[in-house]
């Protein structure tokens, strides 16, 4: 069984070397797409492209809106080199898996299903952060992991299916192929750094404010950084080496008020 990673970049230049070597270790190749950075992100891809000639491809450029289809590009030229048994990662540049998880996809292939959800361990930037930060403390240098540990457990999102030989992917309003539709109950967890430091955090809220829509990003409505820092206190600790088990009672918390109508 095969794994191809499908990632895309948007001004991830602090974290995007770090994922995509993560990534490596269990990607047979990742195939990166920019979605038209303003910073070093495809300079960062082209750099371990050109250390890992066939393992990593610098796909291009393409600054057209973004929409959750738009990894299909690369998947439409990419899903001929494999056959049915292997399998695609919908890769993040700001996130990382906690397993390798090719052992996981060949048993549930076996038992016929064709995607694969994550748990989301979502890193959070902390009032303990913030304060390093304006010790000038913080150093992007460092590997992500030591710089954020707080995280909740608050979503599950499809991250992984499995290959379609001459399935066509045309939708663009979902972020995997219309055509997978069963799903094991089990999921991997995923380490997600979405808010890393407050410059970081700026640009990434505008840029999805000036691309939401319907479809996508519907959640942002607050593009102050100061508005996203949180209280430590109120969150779970991880350091490296140690097993993160998710423990999701906020995210069914919130499917239960959804379903409420609690909002």
């Amino acid at each position: 069984m095969k794994l191809y990673g499908l990632a895309l970049v948007k001004d991830e230049a602090d974290v995007i070397g770090q994922s995509l070597r993560h990534a490596m270790e269990f990607c047979d190749r990742i195939a990166v797409l920019d979605n038209g950075s303003s910073d070093d992100s495809f300079a960062v891809v082209e750099e371990i492209a050109s250390e890992n000639p066939g393992r990593v491809l610098a796909w291009g450029v393409d600054p057209q809106p973004y929409h959750r289809g738009l990894r299909s590009l690369m998947y439409g030229e990419l899903s001929a080199e494999l056959g049915e048994e292997d399998w695609f990662l919908q890769l993040d540049a700001d996130e990382f898996l906690m397993e390798d998880p090719r052992p996981h996809l060949a048993a549930v292939g076996r038992r016929g299903f064709d995607q694969v959800a994550t748990w989301q361990a979502q890193f959070q930037f902390t009032d303990v952060d913030l304060a390093r930060w304006e010790e000038g403390l913080d150093d992007r240098d460092l590997p992500i992991e030591q710089r954020r540990r707080h995280f909740v457990v608050d979503w599950r999102e499809g991250r992984f299916f499995r290959n379609g030989p001459g399935r066509e992917w045309r939708g663009t309003t979902t972020n995997l192929p219309e055509w997978v539709t069963r799903a094991p109950h089990a999921r991997l967890v995923n380490r997600h750094y979405q808010f890393r430091d407050p410059d970081q955090i700026q640009r990434r809220l505008e840029i999805r404010a000036a691309v939401r829509s319907e479809h996508a990003f519907t959640h942002v409505t607050d593009t102050e950084w100061r508005h996203h820092v949180v209280a430590a206190s109120g969150l779970r600790i991880w350091h490296p080496g140690e097993a993160l088990r998710p423990r999701p009672w906020r995210y069914y918390l919130r499917r239960a008020r959804s379903m409420s109508g609690m909002g």
